[in-house]
């Protein structure tokens, strides 16, 4: 195991870093692209999934902040700044939208509970490499429009902003991630609280003990 993983991190910051730092970001258009094809070459014309601009400034800073890879920095900065501008209208007051077109305009501007978390991590990571004040500003607002507007009164968060069903457990992993990075990484006690929320509904309503199992799908109710 200890050998995997000492293979996987050579890989990865020799192989996979590099060549997503070198055509990964759309140094033209700004923002990252969607995917790479088997050849390398970027999805020029591929929608853009705002998640995937979030991952990916996750990705840069992080990789800037433990020295993995040269210029990530500069690219986690200028991801951070595209997203903010293009992704999150009204400053992320309403955190951010679903999709844009590859020029940054928005394609789909529902607010999905599964991009809110990834727009978190993003902004943990860009506080821990860089003290970015914006970033912590911007999972605030997330945070409070998710309490404000997306909480369920029976535990969780709804969806998204269009009433779509079923729940699902994964968006509510991803926030008790999302939760616990933010905590990490500004030491906020509120942080800590919203994660042992997520964790407390993993028990009541998401794992299944007497089966063993993890439940995906909810009902409203769930």
């Amino acid at each position: 195991m200890v050998a995997a993983l000492a293979r996987l991190l050579d890989w990865y910051r020799s192989e996979a870093l590099p060549l997503w730092a070198e055509r990964g970001y759309d140094r033209s258009r700004g923002g990252f692209h969607e995917a790479l094809g088997f050849d390398g070459a970027p999805a020029e014309h591929a929608e853009r999934r705002v998640r995937v601009q979030a991952r990916q400034i996750y990705v840069f800073a992080s990789a800037d902040r433990l020295g993995w890879a040269a210029g990530a920095g500069d690219l986690a900065r200028a991801g951070f700044d595209y997203f903010l501008e293009k992704a999150c209208p009204e400053g992320g007051a309403r955190g951010c939208v679903h999709r844009m077109s590859p020029d940054g305009q928005i394609t789909d501007d529902r607010r999905d509970l599964y991009d809110q978390a990834f727009l978190m991590l993003a902004c943990s990571a860009m506080w821990r490499a860089f003290k970015a004040q914006r970033a912590i500003e911007l999972a605030e607002k997330t945070a409070a429009f998710l309490e404000r507007d997306f909480a369920s009164p029976v535990g969780g968060f709804l969806e998204d902003d269009r009433g779509t069903t079923p729940r699902r457990q994964n968006p509510h992993m991803h926030l008790f991630e999302a939760f616990i990075a933010m905590h990490e990484a500004t030491g906020e006690a509120a942080w800590r609280a919203r994660a042992d929320r997520m964790a407390a509904l993993f028990e009541r309503f998401f794992f299944d003990r007497e089966r063993g199992v993890l439940r995906e799908f909810f009902a409203d109710d769930l």
